[in-house]
C-alpha cells in the first residue's frame, strides 16, 4: 500500500505529468496518506502543485521560502478536508493572518502542526488556532519568537487536548502563559520551554500544580532558576522528568574574574 510520496527538487518532470502516472481509482485504493514537498522556490509553482495534489491526503509538508498569498492558504486548507498532520515548519513568511487563513474555512481535524522556525508567526495565529483547531494534540512552535502570552492564552482557551508543546525560544514567553496552560491544558504531557528566560519558580508551581499528567519539562537555559528551586519542582511531582541546563554567569568584582556555575537536573 502506497503510504506516502516524497519530492523535493524535480526540474524534468512537471508536477500535472507526475501525478497522471497515477490514476484516480488507484490512488483513492491505495490510500495515499502523505505528500511531502519540499523547496519549492515560487508562488506560481506552489499553486500549481496544490491544484495537483490528490484530495484524499492525511499529511502534508510544506517547505517555501517565499510570500504566498493569504488566499493561498486558505485554499490549501479547503483543498484537503482530512488533513490531520499540518508540517510548516521553516515557512520563513508565514504569519498570523497566513493562520488565520489556513484555519478559517478548513483544518478543523488537525491534530498535529508543526510551526517551528516560523519566525514571524504571531499572536493572531494562536488565536486562530484556539477558536478553530479544538483538536490539537501536538504543537511545535519552537524559535516562533513574536509569540507572546497573549497568544498562548487564546490558545489555551480552545485547544484544551493539547498533550505535547514546544515553546522553546520562544523568548516572550512568561509565567503568565505557564498559569494559561495550568488552566487550560490539563492532558499536557510534555512541555518544552527551552531558553525561555523570563519564566520564574512561581510560574512552574503553579504549571506542575494544574497540568498533572505531566511527565518531562525541558527547562534547559531557563537562567532565572538555581538548584533550589529545582528540587522543589522536582519534590512536588516525583514522575516529572526535568531536564535543565542553566548556566547563571558571575563576577568577581576584585578580581575582574568570569565564572559560570551549571546546574543539570535528568532523571
Amino acid at each position: 500500500m502506497l503510504k506516502k510520496i516524497f519530492f523535493a527538487i524535480i526540474l524534468t518532470l512537471s508536477w500535472p505529468n507526475l501525478f497522471s502516472m497515477f490514476t484516480e481509482e488507484q490512488l483513492t485504493e491505495e490510500q495515499l496518506s502523505e505528500i511531502n514537498l519540499t523547496r519549492i522556490n515560487d508562488y506560481d509553482e506552489f499553486k500549481n502543485v496544490i491544484q495537483t495534489i490528490p484530495k484524499n491526503i492525511t499529511s502534508l509538508n510544506v517547505k517555501c521560502q517565499f510570500e504566498i498569498l493569504h488566499r493561498v492558504w486558505g485554499f490549501l486548507s479547503q483543498e484537503f478536508p482530512l488533513l490531520s498532520s499540518l508540517d510548516l515548519s521553516s515557512c520563513l513568511y508565514l504569519t498570523g493572518a497566513s493562520l488565520e487563513a489556513l484555519t478559517q474555512d478548513g483544518c478543523h481535524d488537525l491534530i498535529n502542526l508543526n510551526l517551528t522556525d516560523c519566525v514571524n508567526l504571531t499572536d493572531l495565529g494562536l488565536q486562530s488556532l484556539g477558536k478553530n483547531c479544538p483538536k490539537i494534540t501536538n504543537l511545535k512552535l519552537c524559535q516562533c519568537n513574536r509569540i507572546t502570552d497573549l497568544g498562548i492564552q487564546a490558545l489555551t482557551q480552545g485547544c484544551h487536548q493539547l498533550v505535547n508543546l514546544d515553546l522553546s525560544f520562544c523568548q516572550q514567553i512568561t509565567d503568565l502563559s505557564l498559569n494559561e496552560l495550568a488552566q487550560g491544558c490539563p492532558n499536557l504531557q510534555d512541555l518544552s520551554l527551552q531558553n525561555c528566560r523570563k519564566i520564574t519558580f512561581e510560574g512552574l508551581k503553579t504549571l506542575i500544580l494544574g497540568c498533572r499528567n505531566l511527565i518531562k519539562l525541558d527547562l534547559s537555559g531557563c537562567n532565572q532558576l538555581n538548584n533550589e528551586e529545582l528540587l522543589i519542582l522536582e519534590q512536588m511531582s516525583p514522575s516529572l522528568i526535568i531536564d535543565k541546563e542553566i548556566f547563571h554567569e558571575m563576577v568577581d568584582d576584585d578580581q575582574m574574574f568570569h565564572s559560570q556555575i551549571y546546574f543539570s537536573s535528568k532523571r
